[in-house]
């Protein structure tokens, strides 16, 4: 937020002097980086190899919460 926000204040300020200022934001594009199919499997990948020691300490809840975070903005 911080650097758009500094930019709409450049921009205003540099219209004055015939100066455009252009914010280009980034977006999601639909790619295998944010395919919940994808993402799904490589979280079951990595809790196949975790040692149920690990999965005991953290507990249950840990590992759902942090499925559901990983796949929240997909």
């Amino acid at each position: 937020y911080a650097a758009t926000a500094y930019c709409e204040v450049i921009r205003q300020e540099l219209n004055h002097f015939g100066v455009s200022v252009h914010i280009l934001e980034p977006g999601f594009f639909n790619t295998p980086l944010i395919d919940e199919e994808i993402v799904q499997g490589r979280i079951d990948k990595v809790l196949a190899n975790t040692l149920e020691s690990v999965k005991r300490e953290y507990g249950e809840r840990f590992f759902v919460e942090g499925r559901e975070k990983a796949t929240s903005t997909l």
